[in-house]
Protein backbone atom coordinates (compact mmCIF):
# COMPACT_ATOMS: atom_id res chain seq x y z
CA UNK A 1 0.00 0.00 0.00
CA UNK A 2 1.35 3.14 -0.77
CA UNK A 3 1.84 5.83 2.42
CA UNK A 4 0.50 9.02 0.70
CA UNK A 5 -2.22 9.82 -1.58
CA UNK A 6 -3.26 12.98 -3.04
CA UNK A 7 -7.12 14.23 -3.48
CA UNK A 8 -7.50 17.23 -4.83
CA UNK A 9 -10.51 19.89 -3.44
CA UNK A 10 -11.80 23.35 -4.81
CA UNK A 11 -9.56 25.16 -2.35
CA UNK A 12 -6.24 23.00 -2.55
CA UNK A 13 -4.89 19.52 -2.09
CA UNK A 14 -5.19 16.75 0.65
CA UNK A 15 -2.65 14.17 1.25
CA UNK A 16 -3.79 11.46 3.26
CA UNK A 17 -1.12 9.38 4.89
CA UNK A 18 -1.08 5.96 5.65
CA UNK A 19 0.80 3.26 8.45
CA UNK A 20 4.15 4.31 10.31
CA UNK A 21 6.70 7.55 9.03
CA UNK A 22 9.84 6.82 10.37
CA UNK A 23 12.42 8.71 8.52
CA UNK A 24 12.55 6.32 5.59
CA UNK A 25 11.45 6.51 2.16
CA UNK A 26 8.00 6.96 3.19
CA UNK A 27 8.77 10.04 4.50
CA UNK A 28 10.88 11.70 1.35
CA UNK A 29 7.86 10.63 -0.51
CA UNK A 30 5.48 12.63 1.50
CA UNK A 31 8.58 15.39 1.35
CA UNK A 32 8.62 16.04 -2.38
CA UNK A 33 5.33 15.81 -2.54
CA UNK A 34 5.11 18.70 -0.45
CA UNK A 35 7.74 20.57 -2.06
CA UNK A 36 6.05 20.12 -5.39
CA UNK A 37 2.49 21.20 -3.99
CA UNK A 38 4.45 23.84 -2.33
CA UNK A 39 6.25 25.13 -6.05
CA UNK A 40 3.50 25.28 -8.20
CA UNK A 41 0.45 27.24 -8.45
CA UNK A 42 -1.43 28.63 -5.22
CA UNK A 43 -2.66 24.95 -3.96
CA UNK A 44 -2.62 25.35 0.16
CA UNK A 45 -2.70 21.86 1.57
CA UNK A 46 -4.40 19.89 4.34
CA UNK A 47 -2.77 16.32 5.48
CA UNK A 48 -4.42 14.04 6.83
CA UNK A 49 -3.21 11.84 9.39
CA UNK A 50 -5.75 9.71 9.91
CA UNK A 51 -4.38 6.56 8.77
CA UNK A 52 -1.20 6.96 10.90
CA UNK A 53 -0.06 5.20 14.05
CA UNK A 54 3.83 6.79 13.88
CA UNK A 55 5.78 9.75 13.44
CA UNK A 56 9.65 10.10 14.24
CA UNK A 57 11.11 12.89 15.34
CA UNK A 58 12.37 13.06 11.69
CA UNK A 59 8.91 13.69 10.48
CA UNK A 60 8.13 16.40 12.82
CA UNK A 61 10.53 18.02 11.71
CA UNK A 62 9.49 18.49 8.79
CA UNK A 63 5.97 19.16 9.23
CA UNK A 64 7.64 22.40 11.15
CA UNK A 65 9.50 23.06 8.30
CA UNK A 66 6.60 22.66 5.88
CA UNK A 67 4.36 25.53 7.85
CA UNK A 68 7.09 27.35 7.52
CA UNK A 69 7.59 26.85 4.03
CA UNK A 70 4.51 27.50 3.01
CA UNK A 71 3.74 30.64 5.04
CA UNK A 72 6.74 31.93 3.05
CA UNK A 73 4.60 31.56 -0.55
CA UNK A 74 1.32 32.69 1.53
CA UNK A 75 -0.25 29.39 1.32
CA UNK A 76 -2.19 27.14 4.42
CA UNK A 77 -0.94 23.53 5.42
CA UNK A 78 -3.58 22.39 7.71
CA UNK A 79 -3.29 18.99 9.95
CA UNK A 80 -6.02 17.03 10.75
CA UNK A 81 -7.50 13.56 12.25
CA UNK A 82 -4.36 13.37 14.48
CA UNK A 83 -5.14 10.48 17.13
CA UNK A 84 -4.35 10.91 20.56
CA UNK A 85 -1.16 9.43 21.31
CA UNK A 86 -0.03 11.82 18.12
CA UNK A 87 -1.41 14.78 19.63
CA UNK A 88 -0.17 14.23 22.73
CA UNK A 89 3.47 13.94 21.33
CA UNK A 90 3.11 17.51 19.38
CA UNK A 91 1.91 19.12 22.39
CA UNK A 92 4.93 17.72 24.74
CA UNK A 93 7.26 18.96 22.29
CA UNK A 94 5.30 22.31 22.06
CA UNK A 95 5.01 22.39 17.98
CA UNK A 96 1.23 21.82 18.68
CA UNK A 97 1.29 25.62 19.30
CA UNK A 98 2.50 26.60 15.99
CA UNK A 99 0.67 24.05 13.62
CA UNK A 100 -2.80 24.74 12.22
CA UNK A 101 -4.40 22.10 13.26
CA UNK A 102 -8.03 20.85 12.92
CA UNK A 103 -10.22 18.14 14.17
CA UNK A 104 -11.25 16.64 10.68
CA UNK A 105 -10.96 17.33 6.77
CA UNK A 106 -13.96 19.27 7.00
CA UNK A 107 -12.95 21.45 8.97
CA UNK A 108 -9.82 21.92 7.68
CA UNK A 109 -10.93 22.83 4.52
CA UNK A 110 -12.80 26.02 6.24
CA UNK A 111 -9.22 26.92 7.30
CA UNK A 112 -7.06 27.14 3.92
CA UNK A 113 -7.01 30.58 2.87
Amino acid sequence: MKKTELETFENGKIIHLHGQFTGGEETDELEQLLAEIKDEGKDSVIVDFEDVSYLSSIVIGLIVRTKADFQKKSKSVIYCNLNRTLEDVLKMTKVWSVLDIAPDIETAKTMVK
